[in-house]
């Protein structure tokens, strides 16, 4: 057995801020790909770990791991060139390994759960299957629209809020992906291109608090959440060095 986690982070995110992308900006004095990387290397022993990068930023990342103590829970961390759009880098991460397994987690969701996270990885190689992280949906759910016309009202049972991480076997991912690329279709996350194949996907249930950080108002609650959120791991950071 044998698995690989998998970090893109080479968005701009500009709806964030327009002078540091959203996962390079400091949370209680170190980076939020650095939280992110400290939850899952401390959640779980991955064979290795891939970090989707803009070619403009592996000078900024290498300083995040060099300065830190995150090679201290994984020896083998890579840096391979992320693409146009997140399923581009996805899939250039993907390539670089051989892994039979896949753990795909979104650089600016720092607040995810040990638990989720092992449990989505446990499940999948239990079964054999994808396996996703979101939430039942909490509100009332309405199709609108493009010019913000409600049309009618979503039984809410029937809505699952698609959050990462998510769990693949690299080989039906990278098929799926070829399969969406070949027919240009556009995925806003992998379970979109791994349900092109048809196979089936389960889900285990997060929490709202597992956010991804967009925009430029997330930035008001981070250190918040971060108190809440981290504060196992924000004990061990203590008197690090600010990267």
């Amino acid at each position: 057995m044998s698995i690989a986690l998998i970090i893109p982070s080479a968005g701009i995110g500009s709806r964030f801020s327009e002078t540091v992308k959203k996962q390079y900006f400091m949370l209680k004095g170190k980076s939020v790909l650095y939280w992110t990387m400290k939850r899952l290397l401390t959640s779980y022993s991955f064979d290795e770990t891939i970090i989707g990068v803009s070619k403009d930023d592996y000078e900024l990342v290498n300083k995040i791991l060099l300065e830190s103590d995150l090679n201290n829970f994984s020896k083998n961390i890579k840096l391979v060139e992320g693409g146009k759009t997140r399923a581009e880098t996805v899939y250039n991460c993907i390539e670089a390994t051989d892994t039979k397994y896949l753990l795909i987690h979104d650089a600016v969701r720092p607040f995810v759960t040990n638990k989720v996270i092992t449990d989505i990885i446990h499940i999948g190689i239990d079964e054999e299957e994808a396996v996703i992280a979101g939430y039942s949906s909490r509100d009332t759910v309405k199709k609108i629209k493009s010019s913000g016309e409600i049309l009618k009202t979503i039984d809410r049972n029937k809505i699952f809020i698609v959050q990462t991480p998510q769990f693949f076997l690299r080989d039906k991912l990278i098929k799926a992906y070829k399969l969406a690329f070949k027919k240009d279709i556009e995925v806003t996350d992998d379970s979109s291109a791994y349900e092109l194949l048809g196979d089936e996907i389960l889900s285990v249930q997060s929490d709202i608090s597992n956010i991804k950080i967009t925009t430029t108002s997330d930035q008001r609650f981070l250190d918040s959440f971060a108190d809440v959120y981290l504060s196992d791991i924000l004990k061990d950071d203590l008197g690090d060095s600010n990267v």
